[in-house]
Formats: C-alpha cells, sequence, structure tokens
C-alpha cells in the first residue's frame, strides 16, 4: 500500500476558493456600481425632462400672454379707428 500526501493540496484548494469568493465579490460590487451609474443616469435624464417640461410651460404661458397683448392692441386700434 503506497500512500502520498501534498501538504500544499490543501493550501491550494483554500487558496482557490478564497480567489472565487473574492470574485464573486468584485462581480456584486460591479454590478452594485453598474446599478447606481443607471440610477443616477435616469434620475438626471428625469430632471433633465422635467425642466424641459417647466421651460416649456413658461414660453407657452408667455406666448399666451403676447397673443393677449396684440389682441388688445388691436381691439384698441378698432376702436380708435371706427371712433
Amino acid at each position: 500500500m503506497l500512500l502520498t500526501w501534498q501538504p500544499s493540496g490543501l493550501g491550494q484548494k483554500r487558496h482557490n476558493i478564497a480567489q472565487k469568493v473574492d470574485a464573486e465579490k468584485q462581480a456584486q460590487l460591479s454590478i452594485d456600481n453598474v446599478r447606481e451609474q443607471v440610477l443616477q443616469d435616469v434620475d438626471s435624464t428625469f430632471r433633465r425632462l422635467r425642466e424641459a417640461r417647466e421651460m416649456l410651460t413658461a414660453a407657452q404661458a408667455a406666448r399666451d400672454a403676447e397673443a393677449e397683448k396684440l389682441r388688445n392692441e388691436m381691439d384698441a386700434y378698432r376702436t380708435r379707428r371706427f371712433c
């Protein structure tokens, strides 16, 4: 009966397991990082969309005010013209 034992075999298995655990942790950190980056991008895009809508509302209000001003001036002109 021949029995061989390699003392470095157990250490190698522990090392391989430790490497795999580290790789799994790094992968999870990478996933978390990408998730955070996507959420920041979505938040930024949503904020720009909200700002654009607010600017559009302001521009429409300014346009409506100018249209009303023009209508008032036209009415005043007609009133002066026919009086």
